[in-house]
């Protein structure tokens, strides 16, 4: 027998959460800046940019729940399950589109502190690089993948879809690598820095939670 419990609730309590704790951040930095009378620079936009596509993901996967996200699929009528795979492919595009908006705002601030070192604009830049390319990528073939679009979620249709996993192992091993790379790629700035190896611990642990974003 299937179960019928769901994780609905605690899939609208964990999107939330974040899209909640991304709005304060970005609101805390805007009003950092006014109180020190800075005008927003690009990487503000930027981070205003990325909370806004957060929340784009966080309302597609409050919808979904509604259409079986949390539930067991067993559980779905053919209606649901066609209306949440609909919902399901555009979250994906715009997660794929909201991740490297993420990484520009970090590496921006990366640049706006350590800019003046030649290693840091060169590794920064093709970051930046490497994860437009990789969201223009997955975009593509999130739409592609399935032809017609429409067998995403209609079975019935006469349609072929590629292989799913070898995109998805390919996609995440990227995305991984990426993540890594932006995590320690401030950490040969901190460690020249003339100050005692505790401050340097300090500084580099600040710079570890303030890139985990890229992991959410």
């Amino acid at each position: 027998m299937v179960s019928t419990g769901n994780l609905k609730g605690d899939v609208i309590a964990g999107s939330v959460t974040v899209g909640v704790a991304s709005f304060i951040g970005v609101l805390l930095r805007i009003k950092a800046r006014r109180l020190r009378r800075v005008p927003l620079a690009t990487v503000d936009y930027s981070m205003i940019a990325a909370m806004v596509l957060s929340w784009g993901i966080v309302i597609g996967n409050v919808t979904a729940t509604q259409y079986g996200l949390g539930h067991h699929l067993q559980t779905l009528s053919m209606i649901e399950l066609m209306t949440f795979l609909k919902v399901f492919l555009a979250s994906q595009i715009l997660w794929a589109i909201a991740i490297p908006v993420v990484k520009f705002s970090i590496l921006m601030q990366y640049l706006r502190i350590f800019g003046v070192m030649a290693y840091m604009r060169i590794c920064a830049w093709s970051l930046m690089a490497v994860s437009l390319m990789w969201g223009i990528m997955v975009v593509v073939v999130l739409l592609a993948k399935c032809q017609p679009l429409a067998y995403n979620w209609d079975k019935s249709l006469n349609g072929r879809c590629a292989n799913e996993m070898l995109f998805y192992k390919i996609g995440t091993a990227i995305n991984v690598v990426g993540d890594f790379l932006i995590l320690i790629l401030p950490m040969p700035a901190i460690w020249s820095l003339n100050v005692r190896l505790s401050k340097k611990l300090q500084v580099a642990t600040v710079f570890v939670i303030a890139s985990m974003q890229v992991f959410f």
